[in-house]
């Protein structure tokens, strides 16, 4: 049996994100002089089983994942930290229907994501609406886009 280490699992997790957040935008990002929102949806099929469970999160074709991570900007262009945040958000589907999606963080070495789960609407889009209150500051990033995403066969 394969043992994976968990700075592995955060590791992939935090980097599979990424990846899907480049590919399907550009920027998948918002940011003040402070702050930096960074954020991806996609589905949970993406995730290999071994990380889904490690992270106690649920996995199968109809199940979305929305990923959130705030890092803090530092003086002279040293790279920003990630810092910990508050989370509200919900899906509305293209027949007005709404789901709040419940966040879970996930930390590992210091690296904090957010976790949310929602349904899927085969090839429909959803419209996603998620504020963002990153740690004891009082900025607040309300982060608004719509993606299409398809039930994995």
């Amino acid at each position: 049996m394969q043992t994976i280490q968990p700075r592995w699992i955060a590791l992939a997790l935090l980097t599979g994100s990424a990846l899907l957040a480049n590919m399907a935008n550009a920027k998948n990002q918002v940011e003040d002089d402070r702050f930096i929102v960074h954020y991806s949806a996609f589905n949970s099929t993406l995730l290999p089983e071994a990380v889904a469970k490690a992270q106690h999160l649920r996995r199968g074709p109809q199940i979305g994942m929305v990923n959130i991570t705030v890092l803090k900007k530092r003086p002279d262009g040293q790279t920003p930290i990630n810092v910990s945040a508050f989370l509200t958000g919900k899906t509305i589907l293209h027949n007005g229907t709404n789901t709040p999606i419940e966040f879970t963080q996930t930390s590992e070495n210091g690296a904090v994501s957010y976790i949310g789960e929602f349904p899927i609407a085969n090839g429909k889009s959803t419209r996603f609406e998620i504020d963002v209150s990153p740690g004891a500051d009082n900025a607040k990033f309300q982060l608004r886009f719509s993606q299409t995403l398809f039930i994995d066969r």
